[in-house]
């Protein structure tokens, strides 16, 4: 029901897909937003310009004629930028990864006004795209809700495709959203004592000890 609602909203329409065992800062849709922005400029805008410029100066353009030209650019790609707002540590090599020969890959790491960004194949079903991306990869989405069957194992059968070939993907260096169900999965930025204050913040009549099946001990949060 949650893709058919979002396949009628307007293309430009931001969409964050959550999944229920995340919790968040109070500013982390605002960071989000103003990441994706200026990602968006950076990928879309910048990064042609820059392209633009270096054709120049291998045509042999003088630098007062390129930073001219270049004053009057004013052509943008159109590539899909997402936002994948954990951190997934098992992404990055280091002495408890388990998965070095699966997760870790190359990437493209930049600096954005919210914090260091890189750039990923591979997220759970949680990230921030604009409606039009799912229009665009419908068939795609309508398979990840077959997740767990043969027809679509894991999302690295679904949409982990598209980030490696239509959208470009990136997740924060220090995230301001904990991905809960699984403590190796806590940031490298972070310290236990920062998720205890996150689950404090966030915490409801269902979420206080006496209630809650969830028995959080900072001793246990290691990587």
């Amino acid at each position: 029901m949650a893709y058919d609602y979002i396949y009628n909203l307007p293309d430009e329409d931001f969409v964050y897909i959550v999944d229920d065992d995340h919790l968040h800062y109070p500013d982390a849709l605002k960071k989000m937003m103003v990441t994706w922005e200026y990602l968006d400029n950076l990928v879309n805008f910048i990064t042609p310009r820059d392209q633009y410029r270096k054709k120049l100066w291998a045509e042999g353009v003088s630098y007062e004629d390129t930073d001219l030209k270049v004053e009057k650019f004013n052509e943008r790609t159109d590539e899909d930028i997402g936002i994948f707002p954990q951190c997934f540590v098992q992404m990055f090599p280091y002495d408890k990864n388990l998965t070095l020969d699966f997760y870790v890959g190359s990437c493209v790491v930049v600096p954005t006004p919210t914090g260091y960004y890189r750039t990923t194949w591979y997220t759970h079903e949680t990230f921030m795209l604009k409606a039009k991306v799912f229009k665009k990869h419908k068939e795609t989405f309508d398979r990840l809700q077959l997740t767990g069957t043969p027809a679509a194992g894991w999302e690295g059968d679904t949409i982990s495709k598209l980030w490696e070939n239509h959208v470009r993907m990136f997740m924060p260096l220090n995230p301001s959203v904990m991905h809960m169900s699984v403590s190796r999965d806590l940031p490298f930025t972070w310290q236990p004592q920062d998720l205890m204050a996150l689950w404090d913040e966030n915490q409801t009549s269902y979420s206080i000890p006496e209630n809650s099946i969830v028995k959080l001990d900072p001793t246990e949060i290691i990587l």
